[in-house]
């Protein structure tokens, strides 16, 4: 690695503002070495860098993005579920939710049902569709 950051150093000294950033890719760095000494280009500048560095990050993404795929596939042949759990309907609410159709809390509503219950109102219409659903 020293090497090649003497030879980056030699080559490109009038493009290089920090040479540092240079060594974080091996094969970044052969490139631009080879690309100087052929004399391709004279001087890379820091937007030569810039693209070589996209570059190795969109490789890197897709790497990740393809590991990330493989594990999810692998988690469902084994029979993993991901996600969030699916939402339960609590016996109570059942029991409750019944005596509100016939009228047992007399005339109130929806919200109120639902302060009574101590949920939210957007929870007590998701259970509302869930009983539904299973009857």
């Amino acid at each position: 690695m020293r090497r090649i950051l003497e030879a980056l150093l030699a080559y490109g000294s009038s493009g290089f503002q920090n040479p540092n950033r240079l060594t974080r890719f091996h094969s970044n760095n052969h490139y631009i070495i080879v690309c100087l000494h052929c004399g391709t280009v004279d001087r890379f500048s820091t937007d030569h860098m810039d693209h070589f560095s996209l570059d190795k990050n969109k490789q890197e993404n897709e790497k990740r993005r393809d590991r990330i795929i493989q594990g999810i596939e692998a988690a469902k042949l084994k029979g993993v579920t991901l996600g969030r759990p699916k939402a339960e309907l609590p016996l109570d609410f059942i029991k409750q939710y019944k005596k509100f159709k016939n009228g047992d809390y007399g005339k109130i509503s929806a919200t109120s049902f639902a302060k009574v219950l101590s949920i939210g109102r957007s929870t007590l219409y998701k259970y509302i569709a869930l009983y539904e659903r299973e009857s």
